[in-house]
């Protein structure tokens, strides 16, 4: 943004030093010399507005893809859950299980830290009560 205010000072400079040579005008160097700077900070003030509304459109824009990606992220974990809880509804507890422990590192949601614990907890139960030739399917 610096060398771009500097251009315009300079460009501004450079008007005024026309205008000085060029005196036609009624209106007094001083004068000029208002207006041109007045013209040069309202030029400076504008590209400032912009560069505040670009960054928070940025800004937006990021928000809504960090967005994008955590949902995409929940729903792949769901979908794991969704994976383990119908190997234990096909009495495929081991491999529930195993699908469940590849999560520990995921962060999940209060929702599905308590399917992920609740379907522990089925699988242990059935685990411990069931018959060896149920577990070994």
């Amino acid at each position: 943004m610096k060398p771009q205010i500097l251009s315009l000072l300079i460009v501004a400079a450079f008007v005024l030093g026309i205008a000085g040579c060029s005196r036609e005008s009624d209106k007094p160097i001083a004068e000029e010399a208002t207006d041109s700077a007045n013209t040069a900070t309202d030029s400076v003030k504008k590209f400032a507005a912009d560069a505040k509304d670009t960054g928070q459109t940025l800004a937006q824009e990021g928000a809504q893809q960090v967005e994008k990606v955590a949902d995409a992220a929940t729903t792949k974990t769901q979908q794991t859950i969704d994976r383990a809880k119908k190997l234990f509804d096909q009495n495929y507890y081991q491999e529930a299980l195993t699908t469940l422990q590849g999560m520990r590192n995921l962060e999940l949601t209060p929702e599905q830290q308590k399917m992920v614990v609740d379907l522990k907890a089925r699988i242990q139960k059935v685990t411990v009560n069931a018959p060896a030739s149920q577990l070994s399917q």
